[in-house]
């Protein structure tokens, strides 16, 4: 290991270079909580990507009121959205509901759809490209479109966690 340090330049060998803090800070999201279902079902709502039509949740930390939920879908209708995006850049938006309601800015075009979204939506999306079309599950797999299986992705296993009583 030391050999491979040796004759390096010190601004390659900084804290900031180590894998696991490149990771830590890659995966860090801009909401002040962290992303589960119960924060998504207190929106009950989700927002599409104008460039791949996945949905992604909408997450709040307190349940929205009846006006509140109507002032976030017309802004919702009037919004474009895409991933990398946050409500919280949009200018001309302090004091609104967008002060309340976040989206997981971390993801991309190429992540999957959240677990979050599987339990608080009845509706079944593919859990790779977020197709509603010629879906197969089972209850220990998330669904699976035909067009993700011909192309070699495997159903993913849901996270069940058993209760054994005491």
């Amino acid at each position: 290991m030391k050999q491979d340090l040796y004759g390096k330049d010190d601004s390659t060998t900084d804290e900031k270079y180590v894998p696991s803090k490149l990771q830590k800070a890659a995966s860090r999201h801009r909401m002040p909580f962290a992303p589960s279902s119960n924060k998504s079902s207190n929106a009950k709502t989700v927002i599409q990507c104008e460039d791949c039509l996945k949905c992604r949740v909408c997450y709040s930390s307190h349940v929205l009121k009846p006006p509140q939920r109507r002032e976030l879908e017309s802004e919702l209708d009037n919004l474009s959205f895409s991933y990398g995006s946050c409500f919280q850049d949009i200018d001309g938006y302090e004091g609104g509901i967008f002060e309340r309601v976040y989206v997981n800015d971390k993801l991309t075009c190429a992540s999957p759809i959240e677990f979050p979204y599987y339990v608080t939506f009845s509706d079944p999306l593919c859990f790779h490209c977020g197709s509603e079309h010629d879906l197969t599950s089972t209850p220990q797999t998330y669904p699976l479109c035909e067009k993700c299986k011909d192309q070699g992705k495997v159903a993913k296993e849901k996270n069940i966690r058993a209760f054994i009583p005491r």
